[in-house]
C-alpha cells in the first residue's frame, strides 16, 4: 500500500513538472508525455526565472542575495564542474578525457590551455570535468550542446582541501581512491571478530 502511494505521488509530481525539465526548443506531443513521464534532470538555466543560466555572483551581490554556494567549503567561483551528457554507446574513458579537453578548449581558447586548467574529471560516478576559470568563462558553456550543466565546484573533503574525481595535472592522471581518504573499512575486522566469537 505504501509503495503504491509513493509511486502515485511520483507520477503526479513528474507529470506536473515534466514540461519544466525539457528543452524549450523541442516540440513535445501529448503522446510523448504519456510515454515518457520521467525525463532527464533539467539544465539549471532552463528552469523558470533562470533564463540566462545560473545566477552570477555579481548579479546576486547587486541584488543583495546570497548565492546557494556561499557557505560551501572550497566554492570560490574559480573552480567549476562541467557535466557532459554522453548518449549510448558511451565513449571509452580515454575518448571521454579527450572530449573533456576539446570542450574546455572551446571556451579557454586552446587545447594546451585546457590541459593547464583542467584539474579533475570522472568517467564513472559522473561524466564531466572540473577546471579553473572565471565566472564569465563558465557561463560560455551554456552555449555548448554537449554540456548538460555547469556549477561551482566545492571540496569533497574540506579538511584536506580535496576536490572529487580523478586528479588531472597537465596530462598526468592520479586516480581517485576513496579508500585512501576514508580509511580502511572496519567491516572485515568485524567479520573476523564475529567468527572468532562463534568459534569459541
Amino acid at each position: 500500500m505504501a509503495l503504491a502511494l509513493r509511486l502515485r505521488r511520483a507520477i503526479v509530481v513528474s507529470s506536473t513538472f515534466a514540461p519544466l525539465f525539457r528543452p524549450a526548443s523541442a516540440p513535445i506531443s501529448q503522446g510523448a508525455l504519456l510515454l515518457a513521464p520521467f525525463v532527464p534532470l533539467p539544465r539549471p538555466w532552463m528552469l523558470p526565472g533562470a533564463a540566462a543560466g545560473f545566477r552570477s555572483t555579481a548579479a546576486a551581490a547587486a541584488a543583495g542575495d546570497k548565492t546557494p554556494f556561499d557557505d560551501v567549503p572550497g566554492c570560490d567561483y574559480n573552480h567549476w564542474m562541467v557535466s557532459i551528457h554522453f548518449a549510448d554507446p558511451k565513449p571509452t574513458r580515454e575518448e571521454m578525457i579527450e572530449i573533456y579537453l576539446d570542450t574546455l578548449a572551446k571556451v579557454v581558447g586552446s587545447y594546451e590551455e585546457a590541459k593547464k586548467r583542467m584539474y579533475a574529471f570522472s568517467t564513472t560516478a559522473y561524466t564531466g570535468f572540473q577546471a579553473t576559470m572565471t565566472e564569465e568563462d563558465a557561463e560560455k558553456f551554456n552555449e555548448l550542446p554537449e554540456v548538460f550543466c555547469v556549477y561551482p565546484d566545492a571540496y569533497i573533503f574540506p579538511e584536506k582541501k580535496q576536490y572529487a574525481g580523478d586528479q588531472y595535472d597537465k596530462g598526468t592522471i592520479t586516480p581517485f581512491r576513496p579508500r585512501n581518504y576514508w580509511g580502511k573499512s572496519s567491516r572485515p575486522d568485524k567479520k573476523r571478530a564475529l567468527l572468532k566469537e562463534q568459534s569459541e
